[in-house]
């Protein structure tokens, strides 16, 4: 259940802030009637940048002449070093977001450090976690506005829980807090002519001149991974109507996608995990017959490749995440949608693949298959 994130970590963590706040809560602020420096917080991975970017292009619309700056995590670097709707980046790891890593107050102190360099007239909290509330406290802004699934972002002026939502209308409802019409624009594609024919080269380099289908198998999270096993049923099913499959992934998921494709015909399956950057998987996507995957990175790119797609969901909520175009295979446990506890090793219920996800059976996905194929 979603109520199992409420650790005693995440409540402590919580009323520790709320004290914080306490002074600032007394104070009713508004808008700035001048609005010069604005940060935007999406401080989350690549899905969410993704769905980020129609809202962000709408801040930089509404406010022109304002120098727009936009904290993010790393991971994010390539997409959001295209954007030219911000004038800045902060490309820093939440030190709280632990995932299987350790508590550092280092690289809190050093976080810390860094987001107080400057003065903001406005802040808008797209992120819509804890751990990004925390740093709210050490921003120097004039006003802040965010997502407050919880109740209990205290240190935002005004705040808005918009509940199961697709992540792009929630992140709208942020901007709506500001006056700032919803402006629906497509997700942000930065691929051009030189990342086609990029993608042209390396087709044509290894020989693939049929339709191919892109898979990515594998997931930043282990429970949302289909098992491997099924993944190659699949992928032979492919191959035999005709196709080529082509998987992709991250340089560190090469080896896993590798065991799925490893006993394939080498003529008509590849592992090009590691092969592109983001911007040439978008342009690669756009030549693809259909795209199928997990609830993860790769399903918001063929999103924004307006790529018919099938994704098997498990933890996640389809409602938040998926596409027009997506095509989903979601049978929702009684524990679902699945708070996914900061990422750790195994779900809330100690399992290291979704139960959801388990159900699934290989035939019921070449079913689907066979309506895309027709």
């Amino acid at each position: 259940m979603i109520n199992k994130d409420l650790s005693w970590q995440r409540r402590l963590l919580s009323a520790i802030i709320a004290v914080l706040c306490l002074p600032r809560r007394i104070c009713q602020r508004q808008v700035p009637s001048s609005v010069r420096n604005i940060l935007i917080i999406e401080w989350n991975y690549l899905g969410d940048m993704i769905a980020a970017s129609p809202a962000i292009r709408a801040v930089k619309e509404n406010y022109p002449d304002a120098h727009v700056i936009l904290l993010t995590n790393p991971e994010n670097k390539e997409y959001v070093d295209s954007f030219d709707f911000i004038d800045r980046a902060l490309f820093i790891k939440n030190p709280l977001q632990l995932g299987r890593r350790r508590l550092s107050v280092k690289a809190i102190a050093d976080t810390i450090n860094v987001l107080r360099n400057e003065q903001y007239d406005l802040a808008l909290e797209l992120s819509g976690r804890l751990t990004t509330q925390f740093f709210l406290f050490f921003i120097r802004s004039k006003y802040f506005v965010g997502q407050d699934p919880t109740q209990d972002f205290h240190f935002l002026d005004k705040s808005v829980d918009s509940g199961r939502k697709h992540q792009i209308e929630r992140n709208f409802d942020v901007l709506k807090l500001l006056g700032i019409p919803m402006n629906r624009q497509p997700l942000w594609d930065p691929a051009h002519e030189t990342d086609a024919k990029f993608v042209d080269d390396l087709l044509i380099k290894r020989n693939i001149h049929k339709e191919y289908v892109v898979i990515h198998p594998v997931a930043s999270w282990g429970p949302r991974e289909w098992p491997s096993k099924n993944w190659k049923i699949i992928a032979q099913y492919l191959i035999d109507q005709g196709l080529a499959v082509i998987f992709v992934g991250t340089q560190s998921e090469f080896k896993r996608i590798e065991e799925i494709n490893e006993g394939l015909d080498p003529r008509n399956s590849f592992n090009f995990a590691g092969v592109f950057n983001i911007v040439q998987l978008i342009a690669f996507m756009k030549k693809a017959a259909f795209f199928m995957g997990t609830d993860s990175g790769p399903m918001h790119i063929a999103a924004i490749s307006n790529l018919k797609s099938m994704i098997l969901f498990g933890p996640g909520d389809p409602q938040k995440w998926s596409y027009q175009k997506h095509t989903i295979i979601y049978k929702k446990p009684g524990c679902g949608p699945c708070a996914q506890l900061a990422y750790r090793s195994l779900c809330a219920e100690g399992l290291k693949t979704c139960k959801g996800l388990v159900e699934i059976t290989p035939q019921e996905v070449i079913e689907r298959i066979e309506d895309i194929l027709s």
